[in-house]
């Protein structure tokens, strides 16, 4: 089974955050604590990189391309 690419996650916020995505209880939750003006190196899908970059992390692909993500509608 082939790894995920690796995408940088970057909080650009004043505060420490957690990257979120997927619901609690689901095999394939993720949280992940990001620090202030921090990155990670995470292996997620390009729908999870979406996702990410509309909560308003920074979100760089394994090609060097910033993700341009939609904001979340609330229900």
């Amino acid at each position: 089974m082939p790894h995920p690419p690796l995408y940088t996650v970057t909080n650009a916020g004043k505060e420490p955050r957690f990257a979120e995505i997927g619901k609690r209880g689901d095999p394939d939750y993720l949280r992940e604590p990001i620090d202030t003006g921090l990155s990670k190196a995470l292996p997620i899908s390009e729908e999870q990189a979406l996702a990410l970059a509309g909560q308003g992390f920074k979100v760089t692909g394994p090609d060097g391309k910033t993700v341009s993500g939609k904001k979340a509608k609330a229900d």
